[in-house]
Parts: structure tokens; sequence; C-alpha cells
């Protein structure tokens, strides 16, 4: 039925043909199935990479929302009313790549400045990205930093967001192959209640170079305890449990052409699958001035928060349980180091926004510190948790 023919329907009309013709799709951003179906070309086929979408009035389905139909991701463009509020519609274009971007799944729609065709992008050195307007694309994506896509390696020049999308241009750069890259942990909490993405990405140790296309793999310790299937960490039993993540990857861009190197990373969650579901919650945790900084006057101050994923502070009526490693600058040993190290709370107005402070218990456990690295682990009776790596320095 063409767009004219469905534009005269009324709700009955309209539900029944919901009914006799209707397909289900996952909204993705929205973690709901949509029932939808699909507007015809003049062909009576509709088009592989640019639906129309029909659906009820009250549906999910957003203007930049991402949709997922028969193993490709869409990106809704817009947003149609009919005058009666029986439907919506929506033009939905299917996504040329996937990037896992600090373990979360973005896909993005790629062209150039002029041209549907990404190929064009290759030769030309641009690319023009656009996908859902998320807030990890404002905080953690900044200008310049380089991606590996499409054949090449690209610069991010610009970005801005209106209207629920997110608009990212890019410039073809030559590759680096002194970069060196780690699979790297995006994880703020070492806490699983609920379903848990597991947050690793392909990224340089030191400088802003990602390999977002990189197909990862993820192993638990023990399937009694958690399963990871498609990237999600699925709780079972309560108890400990290491996730492993494993990945290949080959340049091969006119510029380097090796084997496949692999990658691997490993992170231990405690699991509570009956426990609160922290999915919302956001913990943050700084520290003051480049390192650790050890004298017999000063001592070593964290700040921490909680906040949801909208940035708002959520107040923690507790103090929250602190535990430190120190990891060996020439050896890489690893020493709970926490007999050592006192908290001081008194630094604090209230619990929410926090400033806590440490100070060494034992002098002559650090004499010989200096360049190591400390880890300070904050973790809440509900099992939020987040840490900070600070170097040992002396003097």
């Amino acid at each position: 039925m063409d767009y004219k023919r469905i534009k005269r329907l009324n709700k009955k009309q309209f539900d029944y043909k919901m009914a006799k013709e209707g397909q289900t799709l996952y909204n993705y951003s929205k973690d709901v199935d949509e029932k939808v179906f699909f507007a015809s070309t003049t062909s009576n086929k509709p088009s592989q990479d640019k639906l129309t979408i029909f659906y009820k009035a009250d549906g999910s389905i957003d203007k930049g929302d991402i949709l997922y139909f028969k193993g490709s991701y869409y990106i809704t463009l817009n947003e149609n009313y009919p005058e009666n509020d029986v439907w919506r519609c929506s033009i939905v274009m299917k996504c040329n790549t996937v990037w896992n971007l600090f373990g979360e799944v973005v896909p993005f729609v790629s062209c150039d400045l002029s041209s549907p065709n990404p190929s064009n992008g290759m030769i030309s050195g641009t690319l023009n990205f656009y996908t859902k307007d998320i807030p990890l694309l404002h905080t953690s994506i900044g200008i310049d930093a380089c991606f590996y896509d499409f054949g090449g390696c690209y610069k991010l020049v610009n970005k801005f967001f209106i209207d629920g999308l997110a608009y990212l241009y890019f410039k073809r750069e030559t590759h680096n192959s002194n970069i060196q890259y780690a699979l790297q942990d995006a994880h703020n909490s070492t806490y699983i209640t609920k379903n848990t993405r597991a947050q690793f990405y392909l990224g340089s140790e030191t400088s802003g170079y990602y390999l977002p296309t990189a197909e990862i793999e993820y192993t638990s310790s023990d399937e009694n305890i958690a399963v990871v299937e498609n990237g999600v960490i699925i709780p079972k039993e309560n108890g400990n449990v290491t996730i492993t993540a494993k990945t290949k990857y080959t340049f091969d861009y006119g510029e380097k052409t090796g084997l496949p190197k692999e990658y691997t990373g490993s992170r231990d969650f405690i699991v509570n699958k009956d426990g609160e579901d922290l999915s919302g919650y956001i913990f943050n945790i700084t520290g003051l001035g480049n390192g650790w900084v050890y004298n017999n006057a000063n001592r070593h101050i964290v700040y921490i928060s909680v906040t949801d994923i909208d940035g708002n502070v959520i107040e923690m009526n507790e103090v929250p349980r602190a535990t430190f490693i120190k990891t060996d600058k020439d050896t890489g040993a690893k020493a709970d180091i926490s007999a050592y190290i006192t908290i001081d709370d008194a630094y604090n107005e209230q619990y929410m926004n926090s400033k806590y402070a440490f100070a060494l218990s034992d002098d002559n456990a650090t004499t010989y510190w200096g360049g190591d690295t400390l880890r300070t682990t904050l973790t809440y009776s509900n099992g939020l948790s987040a840490y900070i790596d600070q170097t040992i320095m002396m003097y």
C-alpha cells in the first residue's frame, strides 16, 4: 500500500493493516520492541537502505532512535504526524558501520560531505557520520581523536548536535605505525546485578587512536556465576567471576600490512543477581594533582561523586570502603597495602560530592615506593565501586 492510501486510513483500518502486515523491530535506543509496517516503493519492494515505516501514534520511536531489524541497524531521520493522530511515520536509514566506543555499541550512517557513497569520502579525504545524539559523543570523543574504518585512519575535525541527531566530520590521516594499542576497560563498577555490558574497546594506550570496528569475543571464568551473550554479562548466581575479552586486528590500509595481532584484557566482578540495579549510576572519582604525593606533611586527596546517566548528583548516605593496591614499576607485582593507609573523612561536609583524604600510617613501608602505581578503590555497601590509578611521587 502506498503512502497516499495509508494517509486516508482511520484507526480501525490502520489497526487491521498493522495486524495483517505488521512486523516487529527492536528499538535499540529504548530497549523495547515496536511493531511497524513498511511503505512500498513503485516497484512494490522496500528499499534496502532507506525505509519508510508506519507505527501507532503513541509508539516508542522518536527522531534519532536506533532501530534493529533483520540483522541491521537503522537511524530514525524524522517523525511525521497525520492530522488524525492515528499513526506516525518515519524515514529510517540503514547504518553502514557499527563502532564500539568505550564499550558502547554506536551504529553510524557514513558518507562524504556531498554523497551518500562512502567511497567518495575515501578519495576526497573527508567523511561525514551521523547517529543518535548520546552523551558519550559529547564528553568522551574529542576533536583530533583518530579512528580506523573504511580502509583508512580518520581524524575528528568537527561535531555538532541538533534535534536528536549527532553529526561528526572526519578528515583522512596517515596511518601512524608507532601507536601502541591495548584492550581498554571502560567499566566504572566492579559490581554486577542485572544485565551489564562488557565494556572493553580497542584503543591506544596513551593517545587518542581507536580501532572501533574490532570484533571482541568474551568468555567467563565461571559460567555458573555469569555468562556473556552478545557482549552482555548475564548473572546466574552470586559469586566472583573474571570476564576476559579477546580480539585480533590486522592493519591493511596501503601503508602497513601484517599478520593479525591478538589483544586480550580481563576484569574481576562481584555478582549479585538479585541486587540493586546500578546500571543508571555513574561513579566518578578524581585525584588532586598529577600523582599520589607523599611526604610527612601532606595527605593524598581524592574527590568522588555519584550521578545518574544525565549527570544529576545522587546522594549516598555512607562513607565508602577504601582499599589500596600498589603495582611495582619494575616488576609489575601487585601488593595490597591497605594496612599502611588510613582514611580521613573529616574533610567531608556531606557524603555526596565528597572529598576524602588518605594518609600513610607506616613511613618505613613506603621508603622505596617512588614511581610505583597506587590504585585507590572506593566501594559502597550496595556494590557501587570505582577506582583511580596514580603514580606515587616521593619528596
